[in-house]
């Protein structure tokens, strides 16, 4: 890469900011629109993407860049790697902004493993369970008392986290954890992590991607009614629902304001959804490799390319040839630039609103609010509507994503084409007419073929949402669709599919004594390809969607095949990565307190 270390931006991107549509990337100067970052990012000072973004401020953010303009000025606007490094080490610290925590409602011998009757299933069952002390966290005080020193945002409640890298609460992951953690038995830790996305709403007036102030003007797929609904569905908890619900009217609110449009199709004017984030800086996150791919694009192309990169990290797809331009086209050494995710309607995202505004009529009609619950019957109502006309595609029987700019149809292949039935964002009688179609289509894809389960997609590009990789949302969106249908064909395919997902699950962790947060459908139990997600002990929404799951299924699964893939891997090539364990310093002191807890209760019984 041809970069001389200042001017601190390429031009290109100088005039793209310039622009009155963008927004900033976040009003934490120090993480998000600085010399600073752009010095500490492009010289590579931290090892990682996320290390220099994560630290802790050692003096207020007026000082910090102040000082810092003063020694660029005193050097002739260069710095030498040396002194970048020694002003680091002077202004910031290596502090996250969190420490091990144990949810106080943590039990080591919960209800639910009852009901699961294989016993080698149980025991598995009983092993996940007992990770969720591994990954939970909370925000320090320091974060309360100094929030301007950190770029973590803080919330009051413990939450879950995939590794050392990612040391803050992720949206949509959150959505599958607390269903992991309700059918743990965990209510009050549930609570507190939809309560951390409501104070997220409060705040920023939607909630973020996670609780990182460089996330604060993205997003990620809108489950938060849906999470409110899992709870309440426990819980019946009315009170809670009373005091909450103007959070999840804020936070769909915000999608139908800030990230719809309006298209027109076969004559008709349609209001949609879809992913939109106008920020043409380079992602603090991925900085370097933005700023790389941005140097040799025109200022249009290079405009685009980070709206784009910007939108799909907010779709949760990041990255897909769903959102390449011709997501056939993967033959350039770099098919990324050709992502073009603003020009795409995913039939998914409306899916969610849908049901999201359904979920609100139904909560209003509890709360004996006749009015607001028809005025949101109504909307759900019209976005369903919109899902058939604008989505539905007869001759292939199937919904597809929308090309905005194409006024066609994206027919490819995705797990999300069939997420208006996991999200009941269709009409029985319309199901019911079009069940069989949805499962030809279904079969004619191939996509059923592989021994570790459904891929993301068909398309091998490289992508870690394309073909083999399949993640747990995937997942969880085939079988609840399947389901949905209701023919015994199709609860058949559920359940073969959930059967894949759990074996892919129990061999890794039988054999690498992990879970993954994606997984290859070629190799049995092996990770998926690409990104940087770590492995972990126990991995938020791999975990949860498999106790969901095993319980779904707890009469009919059975670890005999289990057994024998895990024996067969013995005489195979298989790969196992180095699990993250931990989440930072104390975590031993963590598993101590586990180990115990178990011991305890072992003695008791």
């Amino acid at each position: 890469m041809k970069m001389q270390v200042f001017p601190f931006l390429l031009a290109a991107v100088v005039m793209l900011a310039d622009s009155t549509d963008v927004l900033p990337s976040c009003r934490k100067r120090v993480y998000c629109n600085s010399k600073l970052l752009h010095l500490m990012e492009i010289n590579r000072i931290y090892a990682g993407p996320r290390e220099y973004i994560n630290l802790r401020m050692n003096y207020d953010e007026n000082k910090t860049l102040n000082d810092f303009e003063k020694l660029l000025n005193s050097s002739n606007n260069y710095l030498s790697k040396g002194q970048l490094i020694k002003f680091a080490n002077k202004y910031f610290s290596n502090d996250s902004g969190v420490e091990p925590w144990v949810p106080p409602d943590f039990n080591t011998d919960p209800e639910f493993l009852n009901d699961i009757e294989d016993e080698t299933l149980r025991d598995f069952a009983r092993s996940i369970h007992n990770s969720w002390p591994r990954s939970g966290v909370k925000v320090k005080d320091d974060v309360v008392q100094n929030p301007d020193r950190y770029s973590l945002i803080p919330i009051t409640h413990g939450f879950f986290v995939p590794g050392e890298q990612f040391q803050e609460m992720y949206y949509w992951d959150s959505n599958w954890i607390v269903k992991g953690l309700l059918i743990s038995g965990m209510q009050e830790t549930a609570k507190g992590v939809i309560e951390n996305l409501f104070e997220l709403v409060d705040k920023l007036g939607h909630v973020p991607a996670a609780n990182r102030w460089y996330y604060e003007n993205i997003s990620q797929p809108p489950l938060l009614t849906e999470m409110v609904a899992t709870y309440y569905s426990y819980t019946n908890d009315t009170a809670f629902l009373r005091k909450n619900i103007k959070y999840l009217e804020k936070e769909i609110d915000f999608w139908l304001k800030e990230r719809s449009i309006y298209i027109r199709k076969d004559g008709k004017n349609y209001k949609v959804c879809r992913y939109f984030v106008p920020i043409a800086h380079p992602r603090p996150y991925a900085y370097y490799s933005d700023t790389e791919v941005t140097e040799d694009l025109s200022e249009q192309d290079g405009k685009e390319f980070l709206h784009s990169a910007w939108s799909t990290f907010e779709s949760g797809w990041d990255f897909s040839s769903r959102w390449f331009e011709d997501p056939e086209d993967t033959s350039t050494a770099t098919p990324r630039t050709g992502t073009r995710t603003m020009y795409v309607i995913p039939v998914d995202l409306n899916a969610i609103i849908a049901n999201a505004l359904q979920h609100i009529a139904n909560f209003y009609t509890d709360l004996m609010n006749t009015q607001k619950a028809q005025a949101y019957a109504q909307s759900a109502q019209r976005m369903k509507a919109t899902i058939q006309s604008v989505f539905w595609n007869e001759e292939d029987g199937i919904w597809y994503d929308y090309d905005l700019r194409k006024n066609t149809h994206r027919k490819y292949f995705y797990t999300s084409n069939f997420a208006p039935l996991w999200q009941s964002a269709v009409a029985s009688d319309f199901v019911k007419a079009k069940g069989e179609m949805i499962i030809e289509y279904l079969k004619d894809s191939n996509a059923l073929d592989y021994a570790g389960g459904v891929p993301n997609s068909m398309i091998d590009s490289g992508e870690v949402w394309d073909l083999p990789n399949v993640h747990p949302p995937s997942v969880s969106i085939m079988v609840n669709a399947l389901e949905s249908i209701g023919t015994d064909e199709a609860k058949n395919m559920a359940f073969n599919i959930a059967e894949k997902y759990i074996r892919a699950c129990y061999v890794s962790f039988k054999k690498c004594k992990y879970m993954c947060h994606k997984y290859n459908v070629n190799r049995i139990g092996e990770c998926g390809i690409g990104g940087i997600s770590p492995t972990q002990v126990g991995f938020g929404w791999t975990s949860s969607l498999a106790l969901e799951l095993l319980m779904k299924y707890n009469k009919n699964i059975n670890a005999s095949d289990f057994i024998d893939q895990f024996a067969n891997t013995e005489s195979e090539n298989f790969h196992c990565e180095s699990p993250n364990n931990s989440v930072g310093i104390g975590f031993g002191v963590i598993n101590c307190i586990i180990t115990f807890m178990i011991s305890l209760n072992n003695i008791s019984n």
